[in-house]
């Protein structure tokens, strides 16, 4: 499950990495209380129609930050790199995204540059080249039907998720971009 609209993805992400205690370079290592202080904020700008909707509210945010959390700090080591135009994650302290604290940054950095996440960067890079064909698609993190409802707006009209899928796993020039997704969509 997603919260719909994407806005509140961003939203969470952004406080999420906007309030960041201590550098965490992981959702696992993020401070229990503050995840717990920082839900209790969301609740306090969304509301939900029963204690229910709340527990699965919580469940839905938890996913979005561990979904999501790894992606933003990934885009923003690509970012401060190319701000620093260097390929030496050690440039780029002082340069972090704005909202979130230097010295959390440079903390982050830190961690970054210990052997034993390169080790285990390096481990997880080779596990998604092993298998290329695996969850490829060209939609960033925008939920199947938010890319649903963006092209019916475009087109006017209803479009299937069988169509929404072909959108997905499509290059601009038309080519899919794996001979799985061609199978799926074309059988």
């Amino acid at each position: 499950r997603r919260f719909v609209p994407q806005s509140v993805t961003r939203d969470i992400i952004s406080t999420v990495i906007g309030q960041m205690p201590t550098p965490a370079a992981k959702w696992k290592a993020y401070p229990i209380e503050k995840k717990d202080e920082l839900f209790k904020e969301f609740m306090g700008k969304y509301k939900f129609a029963s204690d229910s909707e709340c527990n699965i509210a919580r469940m839905v945010w938890e996913r979005t930050c561990m979904d999501r959390y790894p992606d933003h700090l990934k885009n923003a080591r690509k970012t401060a790199l190319r701000r620093v135009n260097s390929t030496n994650l050690a440039d780029t302290k002082g340069h972090g995204p704005k909202g979130l604290k230097p010295e959390i940054w440079n903390g982050l950095v830190d961690i970054w540059l210990k052997p034993e996440w390169t080790k285990m960067s390096d481990a997880n890079r080779c596990n998604r080249a092993a298998k290329p064909d695996s969850a490829l698609h060209t939609g960033g993190s925008i939920s199947f039907r938010e890319h649903k409802k963006r092209m019916e707006e475009e087109i006017k009209q209803e479009v299937s998720y069988r169509d929404v899928y072909a959108h997905v796993h499509k290059r601009k020039d038309g080519g899919y971009i794996s001979r799985r997704s061609k199978k799926l969509i074309v059988s």
